[in-house]
């Protein structure tokens, strides 16, 4: 029999990840200027404290909150703004594999000529869809 203290990497019972222990992530939808909204998006613990942490996240567009992806794509299309990468886009301007930087940080520009509205979603490590507010092009 094995006692606590001897425990190895081999003998020990796998480590339960509580969904607490699962990084989430914070939106910030910022206001239209010459057709583009800046989505910015931060890695948070469960208490809502930025984490500097590098994370890789599947998103994408959706015309609700948790929806399917759109099938309208927006007009002029998306980038990284300032933070971030996008890895691949599978689906132009609309599915995307992004990569935070190492501080947590990443933000997507949205850029749109005509009137429309989504959402950004965000798949988590642990399977949950958390969504931004409404992007609204007016």
């Amino acid at each position: 029999m094995i006692t606590p203290s001897q425990w190895d990497s081999e003998n020990s019972p796998p480590k339960a990840i509580a969904l607490a222990d699962i990084p989430s992530v914070e939106f910030v939808v910022g206001a239209e200027g010459s057709n583009i909204i800046n989505v910015a998006l931060q890695v948070v613990d469960s208490e809502g404290q930025a984490l500097a942490l590098q994370l890789a996240l599947m998103a994408w567009l959706s015309d609700t909150e948790a929806a399917a992806m759109t099938l309208t794509a927006p007009s002029v299309g998306a980038s990284i703004g300032t933070n971030g990468v996008i890895v691949h886009a599978p689906v132009t301007d609309t599915l995307f594999y992004l990569l935070t930087d190492t501080d947590g940080a990443l933000d997507l520009d949205i850029e749109e000529a005509l009137v429309d509205t989504w959402y950004l979603n965000v798949r988590l490590p642990g399977g949950e869809v958390v969504s931004s507010a409404a992007i609204t092009f007016a």
